[in-house]
């Protein structure tokens, strides 16, 4: 699970406001969590909250239904979830 923000902005390669206003809109509604992990110089990970795994729910709901009816162009399901100990889930 990506929660680094070095690591976030790199892996979709959008701009530090646009990810920095994201990531305290997310924090804002409860979504995800800010923890420091390194104080010097200081640094954060964004993990997901409870009110946040329960929104993955949702989002795992919407993706079954899109492979289940065939929303998807490719034969290959278009996302995969890693749950938070690194496996697929």
């Amino acid at each position: 699970m990506l929660s680094k923000y070095e690591d976030l902005k790199r892996s979709t390669g959008i701009t530090h406001s646009t990810l920095s206003g994201r990531l305290k809109h997310l924090e804002q509604n409860g979504l995800i969590e800010r923890r420091v992990y390194q104080t010097r110089p200081a640094r954060h990970q964004y993990v997901p909250s409870a009110k946040g795994w329960d929104m993955v729910l949702v989002i795992q709901a919407l993706a079954h239904v899109s492979d289940k009816w065939g929303v998807a162009s490719s034969d290959r399901p278009p996302l995969e979830f890693v749950n938070a100990h690194g496996g697929a889930g």
